[in-house]
């Protein structure tokens, strides 16, 4: 199946394969999460056709807000576990961006898909749309300079922002390579 996919059907030249995460219900679904750091709005999208239903074509079958309306119904979230858990989600996705760029990019909305697997587990499976507070023209320079800064151990040492440390680490070895680099060229 995957030999036919890949290679004898015709097909657009672009796009995302992705591994299908098979639903913990019959039919296929992804729950979205609409984050603003003050506000979040959750949906479901559920398809209306059994997954495992093989007369009917598989695009009919898995779809949910990227197919056609008729495809798939949208429900509300309803489980305080499955909204924590989003929220959970989102705001690491949303600290994590802001730490790897050093503070200059700070999430200001983004909408994420996630699906709930047999065993219970959430997959992220993909950012439909995501903005960030400030001009990416003007910080770009400021990210590149943090990123060529002179990093010493005790900076690493003194860090208090968590998830930080293994970036410092790793500028710190990034350096220490250029050192060795320009010894031997000289």
């Amino acid at each position: 199946m995957l030999i036919n996919f890949l290679y004898e059907r015709d097909k657009p030249y672009d796009g995302i394969l992705q591994k299908f995460i098979e639903p913990d219900t019959p039919n296929n679904f992804v729950l979205r999460i609409n984050w603003s750091p003050k506000l979040c709005v959750f949906e479901k999208s559920v398809n209306n056709h059994p997954v495992h239903k093989r007369d009917i074509d598989v695009y009919e079958r898995a779809c949910t807000f990227e197919g056609p309306a008729n495809y798939a119904t949208s429900h509300k979230v309803r489980s305080e576990y499955i909204t924590h858990q989003l929220i959970t989600q989102a705001n690491s996705i949303a600290y994590h961006i802001q730490n790897i760029t050093f503070e200059l990019k700070v999430i200001d909305r983004m909408v994420l898909n996630f699906k709930v697997d047999k065993q219970g587990r959430m997959w992220f499976l993909w950012c439909s749309s995501l903005r960030v507070k400030g001009s990416e023209i003007e910080e770009m320079p400021k990210i590149q300079d943090k990123l060529n800064e002179e990093v010493f151990p005790e900076q690493i040492m003194n860090s208090k922002r968590p998830g930080m440390k293994h970036l410092i680490k790793a500028q710190a070895l990034k350096n220490e390579q250029q050192r060795e680099y320009h010894q031997r060229q000289l």
